[in-house]
Order: structure tokens, then C-alpha cells, then sequence
């Protein structure tokens, strides 16, 4: 391979481009590794170049997956926009929750809460909303000194937008909702409404998922009956959970939106700060080298760039009017 960066394999597609584990071993055999999130259309470079300012306007934060720039390369004879991203090893968080087949302990939950909150607060504070949160769009990272808990991070930003952004409907399950219809808020299916108390609906979805192993709403059923649910039935709570969590819940599933409770607030609630103890001293996902080069942001050209291959030649033989390829 030697000191290039080659695509390795899929790890997953995003809202708007396929995701690749990319490595480099360099003249000393150490071995860099990323991923990276391609588009071949060009009808998608501009929502990852949208994903790409968001994710430059988020930087610093440790709940949020590092990008550390762009490139635009020709893989075999076609031009590629790359984001250049942190790599994730243990997948997300939708792999860790059927890893606990529903047994996820409280305490774990609420950290993991935690972090996803410390995350969206930051988010939410500097304009944005996510738009489609879910545990797919969770990653996880390893644990460290000796301790169970991973360091989840948000990323996919392909969806979000700026909270006083005009609402531009996108082709979906519902007119109205940007994200996944099993997270949406009963506000973002019915007005088409996403405003960071969006963002909160889904974090519930997802602390009910992470306790129980499965999602809020039965995602077998139509379209139509899961829009039914979302807009007029009520989340089910757990019954086998602290009263403090439940109180949470409930806060994150107020149906009006300006009732439900912010980021900032629920960071402070009780099920956050009860179980912050499990967390070991100090612990804070370590600090992000690019690996692509010394600042915290590069924009590269022919990173991934491949030889060309030449056109394959063809014979035409006219017969009957019909013109047949060999």
C-alpha cells in the first residue's frame, strides 16, 4: 500500500454519499486509519459540501464525530468528493444495542444519554438541528482504562440544518419529515417542523431503544399507521425503570414542543446527574489528530485518485441494421 491512502471496504452509506474505512501504512509500517464519505453524483456534492460546513462550524466538541477536511479525487475516470472523517472501530450505537439484547444497564443508558445531550447541546447552541438522530447515526469508539463504557459520538450530519432555516420538503415516507419516520417528532411529520425539541423526540426513541433492544413504535406496520402513532398515540415508557427516568422521558415526549425539555435542562435532570458516577474520573474522549496532516482542517486534491483505465475497445458489426458489440 505503501504511503498512499487507499479505500479499503464499505463501512456504510450515509443520508448522501457511501461511507469507506480508508488506511495509510507509512515507511515505518504504522498504519492511519479514517473514514471517508464519498459522492460520485454531483448532485449530491453539494448536500456533502452542506455536511462539510456544518461539521467545520462544529468542531471542538468531543460528542461529535471529527472531519477533518475534504478532497476531490478521479477514481477510474470519475470525479469523487470526499469528507475526510473520524473513524469509528466498534461500528454504532444500533450494533451495541443488539449486543445487550435489551439488558443495557440504567446507569449505562444514562451516560450514554449524557453524552449524546452534551453533544446535541452543542449542536443546538451554535444554530443547528441534526434532523436524524438515531442509533445508526451513533458511532462508537472504544473503551478505555479498563472501563465498559465506549465514547459515542453524533455524525451524519447530511440532514441538518439551521434551526431558522426555512423548511424545504423532502421526498420521504411523510411530505414533511427530513430524517428517519421511526425518530420523528409528531411536530416534524404533521407541520414539517424541526427545531432542536425535534432532535429531543428522537433522543427518547433512542433511550427507550438502548433499555428495551427495540424501537419506540413498531416499525412493521404501514407507513400511514406509524404516522398515526407518531402524531396521535402515546410513547410507551418502560415500567422496569427508575422513576427518574421515567420523569425523563416523559419530558422528552411532551407532545407539544415547547413543553418538551431542551438539552441544557435535561443535562441537569436527575437521571443524567444520579448515574454520572459510573463514569471513571476524568473520563473524556482523547484529543483527534488529523491524520491527513498537521492543521485541524485540510483540503486536499488526488488523495484517492486512481490510474485511469483505458476505454475498452469495441468492434461494431452492422448487420440487419443492428449494431452488435463483441
Amino acid at each position: 500500500m505503501g504511503d498512499e491512502w487507499r479505500k479499503a471496504h464499505i463501512l456504510g452509506t450515509g443520508s448522501y454519499g457511501t461511507v469507506y474505512l480508508a488506511a495509510k501504512i507509512d515507511s515505518r509500517l504504522s498504519v492511519s486509519m479514517a473514514a471517508v464519505k464519498s459522492a460520485r453524483s454531483v448532485s449530491y456534492w453539494n448536500w456533502l459540501n452542506k455536511e462539510r460546513e456544518i461539521l467545520s462550524e462544529l468542531i471542538g466538541c468531543q460528542e461529535i464525530v471529527q472531519c477533518f477536511g475534504q478532497d476531490i479525487s478521479t477514481e477510474n475516470n470519475i470525479e469523487v468528493y470526499n469528507l475526510l472523517l473520524e473513524y469509528a472501530s466498534h461500528g454504532t450505537l444500533a450494533d451495541l444495542i443488539k449486543n445487550y439484547q435489551g439488558n443495557m444497564p440504567e446507569s449505562l443508558v444514562a451516560c450514554y444519554s449524557y453524552m449524546l445531550l452534551k453533544g446535541l447541546y452543542h449542536v443546538h447552541s451554535k444554530g443547528f438541528v441534526h434532523c436524524d438522530m438515531k442509533p445508526e447515526n451513533i458511532l462508537v469508539f472504544p473503551t478505555r482504562n479498563g472501563s465498559n463504557i465506549h465514547n459515542l459520538k453524533i455524525a451524519d450530519f447530511g440532514l441538518a440544518k439551521k434551526s431558522a432555516e426555512k423548511e424545504i420538503l423532502i421526498p420521504g415516507p411523510s411530505n414533511f419529515n427530513r430524517g428517519t419516520l421511526l425518530y420523528a417528532s409528531p411536530e416534524s411529520v404533521s407541520w414539517g417542523i424541526h427545531k432542536p425539541a425535534t432532535d429531543i423526540w428522537s433522543l427518547g426513541c433512542i433511550v427507550v431503544e438502548m433499555m428495551t433492544g427495540k424501537p419506540l413504535w413498531n416499525g412493521r406496520t404501514s407507513t400511514q399507521n406509524l404516522i398515526h402513532q407518531i402524531v396521535f398515540g402515546h410513547p410507551h415508557i418502560p415500567e422496569n425503570i427508575s422513576v427518574f427516568a421515567k420523569d425523563f422521558l416523559k419530558l422528552c415526549f411532551k407532545k407539544n414542543e415547547h413543553e418538551r425539555g431542551t438539552a441544557c435542562m435535561l443535562l441537569c435532570h436527575p437521571f443524567i446527574s444520579n448515574n454520572l458516577s459510573a463514569l471513571p474520573p476524568n473520563f473524556k474522549n482523547p484529543v483527534v489528530t488529523n491524520p491527513f496532516g498537521s492543521s485541524i482542517w485540510v483540503s486536499t486534491l488526488d488523495l484517492f485518485s486512481t490510474p485511469s483505465k483505458p476505454e475498452e475497445p469495441t468492434d461494431h458489426c452492422s448487420c440487419s441494421g443492428t449494431s452488435i458489440i463483441y
